[in-house]
């Protein structure tokens, strides 16, 4: 018998972990949120959305690159990420895999994602509120 661990995921999803806000879970009040603040301050919208809103032409071909199934990294130079799920972005953040390779500490991630979307978006963010999360992204 084989045991697999580890992430596991098909064709059209994909494995993260990344450091930053997630998205208030089910039930959860959204609105007023530091995620919702966060994206409206990089010009993202909270709604559902559609792939074609990441193609050329869509609303977001400005804002942001594809970067793999379900994961888009901001033109800009802050060097964050949104991983996407199904129809909406789940977290927003750093790839924590890049992080470690600098030889960081999780407190170290923490305060550059905060000193981030302070100095880039003007959001105040409070490092108690910074979490690592792992998941998996869609492309559908």
């Amino acid at each position: 018998m084989k045991i697999r661990t580890g992430f596991v995921s098909n064709s059209s999803s994909s494995s993260f972990i990344a450091v930053g806000l997630r998205r208030p879970g089910y039930g959860k009040k959204m609105e007023g949120s530091k995620f919702e603040e966060l994206l409206e301050a990089m010009g993202l919208d909270t709604d559902d959305h559609d792939y074609e809103d990441f193609e050329r032409g869509g609303k977001y071909e400005h804002k942001v690159n594809e970067r793999g199934y379900g994961v888009f990294g901001m033109k800009d130079d802050s060097g964050l990420e949104m991983f996407r799920s199904t129809y909406n972005f789940n977290v927003v953040g750093f790839d924590v895999e890049l992080l470690l390779k600098k030889d960081m500490r999780l407190s170290e991630m923490r305060q550059l994602f905060v000193d981030m979307v302070k100095e880039k978006y003007g959001v105040d963010v409070d490092p108690s509120d910074v979490v690592v999360e792992c998941d998996t992204t869609s492309s559908e």
